[in-house]
């Protein structure tokens, strides 16, 4: 016998369960908390549970589909399927069974909330901080690089004063990699730029530190690619010629400095330091 399941009946028989007049959750001791999402769809999140059932039905109250998610699907803080998936024709007739389960790589779900619970962000015994935290999978069937990408809510939300109802919330975002768990930086997530939707509109700061701003010699350079060139190249000019080295970032601000560049081709040639520098090697470079 095929699931159904009457929208109308369950909400005239649990009303007094419904977290409010104008709310489509219901809160049950046993159960958890079941959203109705009409007039087709209902989730059930267990208490201290972080993975929701997830059903959905036809007009005729016959089942559709159904499975879990990682998390709380209601508000789409987590849309990754996980485990075995089945779909049904509107007679009830079961029509596929899908592994959700295959896209993962060897740092899995469960891998991810062991993760989080080492960082004290949620507690799996009790469900603490499940409705903090949201978990992005990214994946692709042409690459073998996977990645999680998680963002922790901290704090309460806040309303920027003069703004309207502008609101904002502290977090802390990680990022694992899929097969290894190893924790991935900002910049590095240039390497999996191609199983991430959208990546330019979700990480345009990276973007454009990839831009290319130099070309020499036919290579192209970013911006912080030339810097750290022209003060290896600068470090090497003074091995050369017996000038003292001093790395750009400890100079001392002096006015016969001007706004030369890091590695100083606007500097003075060894010797005084009111004695302009001779033409030569610099001037090649640079021209």
């Amino acid at each position: 016998m095929f699931e159904t399941f009457d929208f109308e009946k369950f909400e005239n028989e649990n009303n007094k369960f419904r977290k409010d007049e104008y709310s489509d959750q219901y809160i049950f001791r046993d159960k958890g908390i079941v959203t109705i999402m009409k007039p087709e769809d209902i989730s059930i999140l267990p208490p201290n549970s972080f993975f929701t059932t997830y059903k959905e039905f036809y007009s005729n109250g016959n089942i559709k589909s159904k499975g879990k998610y990682f998390g709380d699907c209601k508000f789409y803080r987590f849309s990754n399927k996980i485990g075995n998936w089945y779909y049904f024709d509107e007679k009830g007739k079961l029509l596929q069974q899908v592994d959700e389960d295959k896209k993962f790589g060897k740092f899995s779900y469960n891998e991810v909330l062991k993760f989080l619970e080492t960082q004290k962000y949620i507690n799996l015994n009790t469900g603490e901080g499940r409705d903090k935290i949201e978990v992005k999978y990214y994946y692709s069937d042409k690459s073998t690089k996977k990645l999680w990408y998680i963002v922790i809510s901290i704090g309460e939300a806040y309303q920027i004063p003069g703004e309207g109802y502008r609101v904002e919330q502290k977090g802390k975002w990680y990022a694992l990699d899929g097969n290894t768990g190893e924790t991935i930086k900002e910049k590095q997530l240039l390497n999996y730029r191609e199983i991430i939707p959208d990546f330019e509109q979700q990480f345009p700061w990276l973007i454009e530190s990839t831009a290319v701003y130099k070309t020499h010699e036919g290579k192209d350079y970013t911006q912080s690619e030339w810097q750290a060139y022209e003060e290896e190249e600068y470090e090497a000019y003074c091995k050369r010629t017996g000038r003292p080295y001093t790395p750009k970032s400890q100079e001392p601000t002096a006015e016969n400095q001007g706004d030369k560049s890091p590695f100083l081709a606007e500097d003075w040639e060894k010797g005084d330091d009111k004695t302009p520098r001779k033409k030569g090697f610099w001037d090649n470079l640079f021209g």
